[in-house]
């Protein structure tokens, strides 16, 4: 799917995050924590109903994943404090199959 839109890509990003992690060995143990440099994005997320309405689907398939089993928490945060996330974004940018990265800290 090609995304022209950054506020769609952030919760496109978002979405799949939640997706991967529900799906991993991870959601019963850990929580998950999602940061965005995307102040729209996590402003979405946290209040859906202040959300634009040609972004509800999204917005309501992230509300889905919220609702599981697993903890999930979001946060903003300044793209300079976020550079390993904002260098793998222009990476995949032109990427043609998935990537996943996992960072232990």
């Amino acid at each position: 799917m090609e995304v022209a839109d950054s506020n769609l890509a952030e919760l496109l990003a978002i979405k799949e995050a939640m997706m991967i992690f529900s799906g991993s060995g991870w959601a019963n143990t850990h929580e998950l924590i999602i940061e965005s440099d995307s102040t729209n994005a996590i402003k979405w997320v946290l209040h859906p109903q202040n959300s634009p309405w040609k972004w509800r689907k999204f917005i309501a398939q992230i509300e889905l994943l919220k609702n599981g089993k697993y903890k999930c928490q979001f946060s903003h945060v300044l793209r300079e404090n976020n550079e390993v996330a904002d260098g793998l974004a222009k990476a995949g940018v032109s990427r043609t199959v998935d990537y996943i990265a996992v960072y232990n800290s």
